[in-house]
């Protein structure tokens, strides 16, 4: 199971100077353990700031099917932009945070 795919950070995939993409399939993606607690973190964040998902929308300057499609992306496993995960948190009241260990 792959969750990563390395060709997209190989400069001898792209093609004529774009940026590669990934590969388009219907095969569903199996989500990451991880995906889950993210997912997770997200909601309770949003429930402990007390914030509902239209406050949150306009926050965000999006409709409330903007966040709705996002959380489904990721409870599926499914990327979503770094910025849009950084507005989601600044909207809670929140920062987004990574680390490696």
């Amino acid at each position: 199971m792959t969750y990563f795919d390395p060709r997209l950070l190989d400069p001898a995939n792209e093609s004529a100077g774009s940026t590669p993409q990934p590969e388009r399939h219907s095969r569903r993606v199996t989500p990451h353990p991880d995906d889950a607690a993210i997912f997770g973190a997200m909601l309770g964040a949003r429930d402990h700031a007390g914030v509902s998902l239209a406050q949150l929308a306009e926050r965000m300057g999006v409709d409330t099917a903007n966040i709705l499609h996002m959380e489904n992306r990721i409870a599926a496993g499914r990327p979503v932009p770094l910025r849009v995960l950084r507005q989601y948190a600044a909207a809670g009241g929140k920062r987004l945070v990574i680390s490696f260990e």
